[in-house]
């Protein structure tokens, strides 16, 4: 399988999976639809390709981030990226064709961007029992799923149906 991007004017119109990763797909897409097709890599972003454990997996980067509608195509760095980055202030780097936040994001914490102060905003935990694990807050025992909330007094899930709760007792 394969994705390729349809290009008018240095901007991406449509993006289509295609069966064959060749040449074949590329001239069907032409013939088909007409335009300028060019390949693109799902598993590419920020100039790295990452494997299905979402972890860069060292395989050859393709045109350093997946399209979609409306992202731009530069020809002489062969990339791709959005037209605008999440906020005003951020800027385009151009060795990964990423927006990046004038200030980097601190580690190890949970922040969320302030464009105000253009400046990361610490986020507090919802409970002091929850921990910090990639820029997110986490309970310490897994979510057992719909229908269960925090008991921050016990550390441990409830079941939001009184009757679930008694036969759990």
């Amino acid at each position: 399988m394969a994705h390729y991007a349809q290009i008018e004017n240095n901007k991406v119109v449509q993006v289509l999976t295609t069966i064959d990763d060749d040449a074949m797909a590329q001239k069907w897409l032409f013939e088909t639809f007409g335009g300028t097709w060019i390949k693109a890599s799902y598993n590419t972003r920020g100039g790295i390709h990452y494997g299905p454990d979402n972890k860069p997996d060292g395989k050859t980067q393709i045109r350093y981030n997946f399209p979609g509608i409306d992202y731009i195509y530069n020809l002489d760095a062969d990339a791709f990226y959005a037209p605008f980055g999440p906020f005003p202030s951020w800027v385009l780097n151009k060795n990964t064709y990423a927006w990046e936040p004038p200030t980097p994001r601190p580690e190890n914490v949970v922040s969320q961007w302030n464009e105000e102060t253009v400046s990361w905003d610490l986020v507090p935990s919802p409970y002091p029992s929850w921990v910090c694990i990639n820029n997110g807050w986490f309970p310490p025992i897994p979510f057992p799923g719909v229908g269960w909330s925090w008991d921050e007094e016990s550390v441990s899930w409830i079941p939001d149906n009184p009757i679930v709760r008694a036969q759990n007792g």
